[in-house]
This record gives structure tokens, C-alpha cells and sequence, in this order.
């Protein structure tokens, strides 16, 4: 069936520990690259933007002229702070799922995986190349005062003009693929019911972020989506028509987890595609969940147990997956920029665009 991957696995922003700070860069006047530093609390919240100084860029017996700064804008500091998030978020699950490997509770095959994620760390520093060069007020002193205006949403996130056309029911459009005001509700709903004390501005958030790259994904893959959904009805229908799950799987599926009929073993919230998630932890044991679409592609969910361990909810399923491309690196080129907002966002109000992760 074409090259295969290890899905339905998230690649999350960032997997490792990245630097403390961010450097960009402009001209000086003396035509030497000039840096700038993004300098970052210990909680990873942005400190402030500091100039680095010229490298002899003068000519000699003159002095050096200061490179001028222009403010930081908010709206770029919260988008690093944004990043820093995820990376903490997403070390926290990279470790959970090393636990249990080494408790032997992680498939074996998967392991590789872990090693996968954490090359990846490198997006971050993407992410913050992706912002736009932040501007720093001459204020004399290390730590600039931001600018009191705050300009549009950081990451192509807009409300919709007289120019765009808004599907009907549509409360947001991902590169021209749709979202319904259902469909964010079902997946907010799931966010909220995590364990913890989650605020509800950023389940809303998580919750448009994992609808964006779904949406991508299909946007991305429009002519490719139909025959992927073709062939899944297929086996979903051989499925119903008595067909073992797990041969079906050995088969048909596009994952390495079909050489084992399928089996992913027990995962935890946070270590999958959030749809897919969201679909094993809503299917009961030994159901069947329907059709579900992620940024792979379709899958076919099987449960065979939920289990409380260490106060954290697993299940253990099996799927059966038909990607929209072969093309592995196409596929995950197209998750990451739409985890890093690298899409055209459109939202219907501005209460809807409150929601923008980006």
C-alpha cells in the first residue's frame, strides 16, 4: 500500500528542550549582521528583547553607531509565549510516554517513535522564526517597554470581510474548508472533560488548533480525500459484513501497526492526533468507532479496554488506517503548518476569532 509511517502519532511543535532564548537579525550600519535576542523568564515567558552589539562593523577611529530598535509588539510576545506552551505541554507527554515504555506498557514497535518526536524539537525554533521580526522601542535599558496598541492576531488568523465567502453555518474556514459551530462544540466538549482545571479559553483554543489541522489536512488533500474515503467505507462494510478487525487491518492498513492486526497497545490523552483521540476515549470496550478523519487520514478505531493507571485514564484499540498520500513527509509538512497557524484562518466574528490558538 505504499510507504507506510507510525501513526496516528501527533508531531508536535516541539519535543525536547530549546534554547532560552531566540536570536534574529537585521543590518547594521555598517553592514554587518546585527542580532537581537529574544530573553525569556525562567517560566519561559518573554523577558523582554535585548540588541546584541555589532561585530566591528564601524569604520576605524569612528564610533559605532547604535542600530536602531523599534517596539516589540504584544502580539509577537504572546506568540512566543504560545510556543513555550507547547513545548512544556508537549515535554510532558514526550515523558509520559517514555514511562511507559520502560514499564512495558508502550508497544515495543512504537519506541522508535520517541525517538522521532524528540528531532522535532527543532520546529521550534521555526515556529519563532515564523513570527515577524519583532521591533524593539528605544527605551535605554535591557528590558523594552512594549507598545500599548496591539496589532491583528499573529498566524493569518482574520475575521472575514465583505470579500470572503463564508459557508453557510460556517463558523471558521481552514484554506476554504469549513468549520460548523457543531463540530467545534463536539471537540470543546471532549477538551473540557480532560482531567484538571484546564481554563476554557484554552480548551477553546486546543480545540480549534486540533480542528485546523484537520481541516488542512483535508483542504491540502481534497482529491485525494475522496478515494481514501472510498476504500474505509469498503472496509468498514466488510467489517459489518463479519470480516475480523485484525486481519482486515494486516491487510488494508497504511500503519506499521499492521503487521499486529492493527494494536497500538495503551496511550494516554495527549499522545495522539487529537480526532483520533477523541474518538478511542469516546468508544466503549469492544466497540467499533465510525469513520474517523485526522491529519493522516481515516481511521477505523477498535477498543479492547479503558484502564485507570497512576490516576490516568488509557485505552488500548487498534485501527485501521488509509492515508490521503503516500508521501509521508508531504503529509507531516502539511500537520506542522497548520500546528505552527501557517494557514489562512478565517473566522466569522470576532467573538469566534477569541478562539484562534494562533
Amino acid at each position: 500500500m505504499g510507504t507506510k509511517l507510525l501513526t496516528p502519532f501527533l508531531p508536535l511543535l516541539v519535543l525536547a528542550a530549546a534554547p532560552a532564548t531566540a536570536q534574529q537579525g537585521q543590518q547594521g550600519s555598517g553592514g554587518i549582521k546585527v542580532g537581537r535576542t529574544i530573553e525569556l523568564n525562567k517560566d519561559g515567558s518573554v523577558k523582554g528583547v535585548i540588541p546584541a552589539k555589532t561585530d566591528g562593523g564601524a569604520k576605524a577611529g569612528t564610533e559605532q553607531e547604535p542600530a536602531k530598535q523599534d517596539p516589540v509588539k504584544p502580539a509577537e510576545i504572546d506568540r512566543v509565549d504560545e510556543l513555550r506552551s507547547q513545548l512544556e505541554r508537549a515535554k510532558a507527554e514526550l515523558a509520559a510516554a517514555r514511562g511507559m515504555a520502560e514499564a512495558g506498557g508502550f508497544p515495543t514497535r512504537a519506541r522508535p517513535f520517541l525517538a522521532g518526536r524528540a528531532m522535532t524539537a527543532r520546529t521550534l525554533d521555526l515556529g519563532v522564526e515564523a513570527i515577524p521580526k519583532p521591533e524593539v522601542q528605544a527605551t535605554g535599558n535591557a528590558n523594552p517597554r512594549p507598545m500599548a496598541s496591539a496589532p491583528a492576531k499573529a498566524g493569518g488568523a482574520r475575521v472575514a470581510t465583505d470579500d470572503d465567502a463564508m459557508p453557510e453555518g460556517a463558523i471558521a474556514t481552514v484554506n476554504g474548508q469549513a468549520i460548523t459551530e457543531k463540530e467545534f462544540q463536539q471537540v470543546f466538549d471532549y477538551f473540557a472533560s480532560r482531567p484538571g482545571d484546564t481554563p476554557e479559553a484554552q480548551n477553546r483554543k486546543d480545540a480549534m488548533r486540533a480542528l485546523v489541522v484537520q481541516k488542512a489536512a483535508l483542504a491540502r488533500f481534497r482529491e485525494e480525500a475522496g478515494p481514501a474515503r472510498q476504500k474505509i467505507d469498503e472496509l468498514e462494510n466488510l467489517l459489518a459484513g463479519g470480516a475480523e478487525f485484525g486481519e482486515v487491518a494486516k491487510k488494508h492498513s497504511q500503519c506499521p501497526s499492521s503487521s499486529q492486526g492493527g494494536d497500538l497497545g495503551f496511550f494516554r490523552r495527549g499522545m495522539m492526533d487529537p480526532m483520533f483521540e477523541m474518538a478511542a476515549f469516546q468508544t466503549k470496550v469492544g466497540a467499533r468507532s465510525a469513520v474517523v478523519q485526522s491529519g493522516f487520514g481515516y481511521h477505523l478505531i477498535q477498543v479492547a479496554s479503558h484502564e485507570d493507571k497512576d490516576g490516568a485514564e488509557q485505552v488500548r484499540a487498534s485501527h485501521i488506517l488509509v492515508m490521503f498520500d503516500d508521501d509521508q513527509q508531504a503529509v507531516r509538512q502539511v500537520m506542522m503548518e497548520a500546528m505552527q497557524g501557517r494557514v489562512d484562518l478565517v473566522f466569522a466574528s470576532d467573538d469566534w476569532l477569541a478562539s484562534s490558538p494562533f
